[in-house]
């Protein structure tokens, strides 16, 4: 700084004092316009198209990205929906399924208990029918002893002792 106010001092030029000429200032100058100028175009601009290019391809990521971060809700929220449809639909198969289990039960056992009653009739029945049975045949050997024991009885002379006798050979004979 002292330079330049020495300079002002004496009256001389500032580039005079300096040792420099007008026209060597005015060629510093336009070279470094120049050179400037050149900078610019060769680093300034193409960096400058760079980044502008970089943060194109930024954006474009980005949107992208948020483009698929939605489809991906989507498709969740969808998922979500579906996995719920087909719970719904496997409780309603499941309780219809019971259901049917339920009233195939029902039948069953109104088969099971109509056969049992048709059964315990049956047994009834052929219970009715042997008794007749027994109680003919019963008859008939009754019948039958009898008409011994008259034979016996009409054979021979009447005493008690021979009628006891006559009707517990009769007895016998028919047990066999």
């Amino acid at each position: 700084m002292r330079i330049f106010f020495a300079a002002a001092e004496d009256g001389g030029s500032l580039f005079e004092k300096l040792g420099l000429h007008p026209m060597e200032m005015f060629f510093y100058a336009i070279t470094l316009v120049i050179l400037v100028g050149g900078l610019y175009l060769l680093l300034f601009r193409p960096i400058k198209k760079m980044v502008k290019k970089r943060r194109e391809t930024l954006a474009a990521i980005y949107n992208e990205n948020e483009k698929l971060n939605r489809e991906a809700l989507d498709l969740k929220r969808e998922y979500q929906q579906n996995l719920e449809r087909t719970k719904q639909e496997a409780l309603e198969a499941s309780e219809k399924a019971a259901r049917a289990a339920e009233s195939k039960s029902f039948e069953i056992l109104a088969a099971a208990h109509a056969k049992a009653d048709e059964i315990v009739t049956s047994a009834v029945k052929e219970a009715e029918l042997e008794k007749k049975r027994v109680n003919k045949e019963f008859k008939r050997e009754v019948c039958y002893v009898a008409v011994e024991i008259a034979e016996g009885i009409l054979e021979r002379e009447i005493k008690q002792e021979d009628n006891d006798k006559i009707i517990e050979e009769a007895l016998k004979r028919w047990e066999r």
